[in-house]
């Protein structure tokens, strides 16, 4: 996300804040698929990660006067979004997500160009590997190269230290690098900013 759209996302919300519909159906829509991918990553239930959505959006416009400014809305809406389903998941007397937790992401380089059959080899071997790695070292992945978030967002999202997440992420990139070397490391970028499907998730 570049720094013009967070522009948009701010005014939006400060926007919202102060009470236009306009805004709040914008930040609706702008959010959903986001959310919904990340919910869905957490809670195999589609139809409780969509109250969960709902949820969140009515709770956001009722206490709307109250809230303040947010270094950024997307991390924001992730948060309160994670809370609510966990939430949902202990009052429907189903565990919240426990260490090792379930993160559903699976890779796929099937809709990327890949220039070279050579590449396109350590492409397939590359998924393969990734969908190895564990639910947590997925999630890291998922919310650091595909949510974009800092390592302190991410860290809080996990609830875990940022010491912790960069342990996370560097194993799970040395384990690649020293499996297929720098030119897969590259290869691992255009996995992940590749989209679509460059992360899927499967039900």
């Amino acid at each position: 996300m570049d720094k013009s759209q967070r522009a948009d996302f701010g005014h939006s919300w400060d926007a919202f804040r102060q009470g236009s519909k306009q805004a709040y159906e914008f930040l609706y829509k702008d959010h959903f698929q986001s959310l919904y991918e990340y919910g869905a990553r957490l809670c195999e239930d589609k139809a409780l990660v969509k109250d969960a959505i709902q949820d969140l959006f009515i709770k956001l416009w009722h206490s709307r006067a109250r809230l303040g400014k947010v270094n950024s809305v997307r991390f924001y809406l992730l948060v309160s979004l994670r809370n609510i389903i966990f939430n949902k998941l202990r009052q429907s007397k189903r565990a919240a997500p426990a260490l090792p937790y379930s993160f559903e992401l699976v890779f796929s380089y099937e809709q990327v160009l890949i220039e070279t059959e050579r590449n396109a080899r350590l492409a397939a071997n590359l998924t393969e590997a990734l969908n190895r790695l564990t639910f947590r070292q997925k999630e890291a992945i998922y919310l650091r190269f595909y949510e974009e978030r800092s390592y302190a967002e991410t860290a809080a999202l996990m609830d875990i230290s940022v010491k912790a997440v960069y342990k996370i992420i560097a194993r799970a990139l040395d384990a690649l690098k020293r499996q297929f070397g720098e030119e897969g490391i590259k290869v691992f970028l255009i996995l992940i900013h590749s989209q679509p499907g460059s992360c899927k998730f499967l039900r």
